[in-house]
């Protein structure tokens, strides 16, 4: 699975950004292309909204407004590749949004694109990439992978999927679902996951909360890491797993009935290990300053 680039995809939206501008009126748009029932959609906007729907059509066909300041669509299809772009004047300083409903076949592997463009995913099974800077983005699908990447924008997922890779800077995250693995990376965006069946999770920030409600696969592997944000797990109280939770200045509370000690006593820090059942599942929780809190449903 490729592994979300933060820097890279950063640098070139702040390029895009600094070249935005004008030129044309507004126009609508209702074009139509075949398209394999498995091929890849690639869709770029920079400013506005992507609305993507799954069909059972062998098509892609994209309807909506091009903004005010846009020089064309650009609509072409190679192979078993389908290209949707919104082409930019070069040299502009100002563009409207533009406004794009794409259906494709539901089979079809998504990549997506924006800067200030929300992306909106629906019934979609095949691979999803989705990237924007300040637009949100909102899946209900049950694709085979997801990456979705914001900067500030919010990302809600409701999807069950083998694996799911989200990251955020200062943007909220939602997940509901299943699905074996699970990544979620933020800086300051609170995280907010309620997935069951999880085999491996890797949820980590700086400053936002991290919040799990859900229960861990027999032989799933947890780890947890914040810097100050607070971590709170909500599991099966029959839930069967090896625990183990470090805090520098933080507190541990502990609903399973078993209390954190003291690390050492030359210096500040709390630890907790134990185990529940056969000890079969692994997590591993720390913070630095961030509370942690186990609770049972």
């Amino acid at each position: 699975m490729k592994r979300i680039q933060r820097s890279r995809f950063a640098v070139a939206a702040a390029v895009v950004l600094a070249a935005v501008s004008g030129a044309s009126a507004q126009e609508s748009v209702d074009r139509t292309l075949p398209a394999p029932a498995d091929g890849t959609v690639a869709i770029e906007n920079v400013a506005g909204s992507i609305r993507i729907e799954g069909s059972d059509d062998s098509q892609v066909r994209v309807t909506g407004t091009l903004g005010k300041g846009t020089e064309r669509l650009e609509f072409e299809n190679t192979g078993r590749r389908t290209l949707v772009k919104v082409v930019l004047p070069r040299h502009t300083r100002h563009v409207e949004a533009t406004d794009l409903v794409v259906h494709v076949p539901r089979r079809s592997e998504i990549e997506a694109e924006g800067v200030s463009a929300a992306i909106t995913v629906n019934g979609i099974t095949g691979e999803l990439d989705l990237q924007t800077v300040s637009g949100e983005v909102i899946v209900a699908a049950d694709p085979r992978e997801l990456r979705a990447q914001t900067v500030s924008g919010d990302i809600s997922l409701r999807a069950t999927c083998d694996e799911m890779a989200v990251a955020t800077v200062s943007g909220n995250v939602s997940v509901e679902g299943s699905g074996n693995s699970l990544e979620v990376s933020t800086v300051s965006g609170d995280a907010t996951l309620r997935v069951d069946r999880v085999g491996r999770l890797r949820c980590s920030s700086v400053s936002g909360d991290l919040e799990f409600a859900g229960a861990p696969a027999a032989d799933a592997s947890f780890q947890v890491e914040s810097h100050s944000g607070n971590v709170r797990l909500e599991l099966p109280g029959h839930v069967s797993a090896d625990f183990e939770i470090s805090t520098f200045s933080g507190d541990i509370d502990n609903a399973f009935g078993q209390k954190a000690k003291r690390a050492s006593k030359y210096a500040p820090g709390r630890e907790l290990q134990f185990s529940t059942g056969s000890g079969d599942a692994k997590l591993d929780i720390t913070t630095f300053s961030g509370d942690v809190v186990l609770t049972t449903r």
